[in-house]
């Protein structure tokens, strides 16, 4: 068994707490769209593509 204490609660992302207890709010996590990664991911395998060729 794991001890209370160690759980990190999925609403706030503090320790000690499970979420259904959480005397808080959510905290906004900021992330890259889905777009925004592919367009990365396709812009570093052109610039590797055009290294390769030269």
């Amino acid at each position: 068994l794991v001890k209370q204490e160690d759980y990190r609660c999925q609403k706030c992302l503090q320790k000690g707490h499970f979420t259904y207890q959480c005397p808080g709010k959510r905290k906004y996590v900021e992330r890259d769209s889905r777009t925004r990664l592919m367009n990365k991911r396709l812009k570093m395998d052109e610039e590797k593509a055009k290294l390769d060729i030269l």
